[in-house]
């Protein structure tokens, strides 16, 4: 399997290379796990559309509403296939991260069509507890709780190996 940090670094490089955003680790309130969202809209369905997620020690992921997959182990890193998951328009990502103990983050990273159109940044909304239909499109977000968006990754981040 995979070390995380080279992973971490791998990721970087690819971003760095074709121009694309940078994937940022991101931390919550809260210590042991975090409710995060990101609202996006696309042109059309997707013909291809890959998630690459990493949360410190597990996560769930929904894409709009449903769930797409459940994790609970600390080497995580996961590519999912989410065309059937995605619409034209409108489209919500949330993840619940859970961490159990030393470093936490979330790392995310959607690529459309061979095109990146959403990365973990200081644009995601966060929760530092559940709150009742928070993977669903009508969920009020507010009050809005503080995202710390860390280093861009593979960037002299300190990982566990």
């Amino acid at each position: 399997m995979m070390r995380l940090g080279m992973f971490l670094s791998i990721l970087a490089a690819i971003c760095a290379a074709s121009g694309a955003s940078e994937v940022r680790n991101l931390r919550g309130a809260n210590a042991t796990e975090n409710y995060f969202r990101k609202s996006f809209t696309l042109e059309s369905k997707p013909r291809t559309a890959v998630a690459r997620v990493f949360a410190d020690t597990g996560y769930e992921l929904f894409v709009n509403g449903r769930l797409v997959a459940q994790l609970s182990e600390w080497a995580n890193v996961r590519d999912y296939d989410l065309r059937t998951f995605l619409k034209a328009g409108w489209n919500l990502v949330a993840i619940r991260a859970s961490n159990r103990s030393g470093h936490r983050g979330l790392a995310f990273e959607l690529s459309v069509d061979g095109r990146q159109v959403v990365v973990s940044d200081g644009s995601w909304r966060t929760f530092p507890e559940e709150r009742w239909g928070w993977v669903l499109a009508d969920f009020d977000e507010e009050p809005r709780h503080v995202i710390n968006a860390l280093r861009p990754l593979g960037a002299n981040v300190a990982m566990p190996v």
